[in-house]
Parts: structure tokens; C-alpha cells; sequence
């Protein structure tokens, strides 16, 4: 369980360094944890400072590519035909996120306005119901008046 606790951590510094969206790191099959796109996933290599790409672009031509281009992040270790996997020893700088964002297919962190964050905190949670209510409601004088009487 400390592995995973590990893992997730070390997955969850690459996943701000690619500014990717949160909900993209998941638990797979296997119960690893991984960062996981349209063309792909990233996950951790397992000595606890390397991460790994697993990239399936799709066609031999585009895996070329993609490898020529990532070959600055670190080592292709695996190379199929049409896919392969890319050992990355560091955190990728801004730019060389965008590839690994293109490569894998992983869709860029929203941006938050904080204005609208702050917005969104100050109103309350439940908005009072506007407009007449269908309900007919006894008039209160009418309500003493019968309970006087009785």
C-alpha cells in the first residue's frame, strides 16, 4: 500500500508539471496508478524518480515522429512498429509538455478565474425559491381565531 501511496504522489507531481486535468489520473486494471490520454498513459517506472510513456499514435510514420521528438525527454525503451514506450528521468519543462500532451492524447488543465471561484464561495448553497408559492396558506388571524374558539 506504501507503493502505491508512492506512486500516486510521483504521478501527482508529473501530472501538474503537464498541466493536465485532474481526472485523468486513474487506476487501471492492475490497480497502478497512471496518468492515462487517448493515444496512451504515462506511469511511474518503479524506482521512485522515473516516470515511463506508453504511446500508441496509431500508424508507424506518426510513432516515428513522436519518437524523434520525445527522444529529449529520455530513452525509448520499447519500439514497435506503431508503438513504444519512452523513459523519462526528469520533470518535462513547459514545451516538452505540450508534446507529451499531444502525443498521449491528455486534455490541458482548465483555466479558474479566481474571481469566479470567489464568487461561486461567497454565495450560499441554497438559493431561496423566488415567486408566489402554489400552496394556499391559512391566513394567520383566521389560525388564532379558530384556535380560540375551540
Amino acid at each position: 500500500m506504501a507503493e502505491a501511496d508512492a506512486d500516486k504522489q510521483q504521478l501527482r507531481s508529473m501530472l501538474t508539471a503537464l498541466d493536465a486535468a485532474g481526472n485523468q489520473m486513474r487506476l487501471d486494471e492492475c490497480r497502478a496508478w497512471t496518468i492515462r490520454g487517448k493515444r496512451g498513459y504515462v506511469a511511474t517506472w518503479g524506482d521512485g524518480a522515473r516516470w515511463f510513456i506508453y504511446c500508441a499514435p496509431g500508424s508507424s510514420r506518426k510513432w516515428n515522429n513522436l519518437r524523434r521528438d520525445l527522444s529529449p525527454l529520455g530513452k525509448c525503451t520499447q519500439a514497435g512498429d506503431d508503438e513504444g514506450i519512452i523513459r523519462i528521468d526528469a520533470l518535462p519543462t513547459p514545451e516538452q509538455a505540450v508534446l507529451i500532451r499531444k502525443a498521449i492524447g491528455l486534455s490541458k488543465r482548465p483555466a479558474v478565474n479566481p474571481e469566479v471561484v470567489k464568487g461561486n464561495l461567497s454565495r450560499p448553497s441554497v438559493w431561496p425559491i423566488q415567486g408566489q408559492s402554489t400552496r394556499e396558506r391559512p391566513d394567520p388571524a383566521h389560525c388564532a381565531t379558530q384556535e380560540a374558539a375551540e
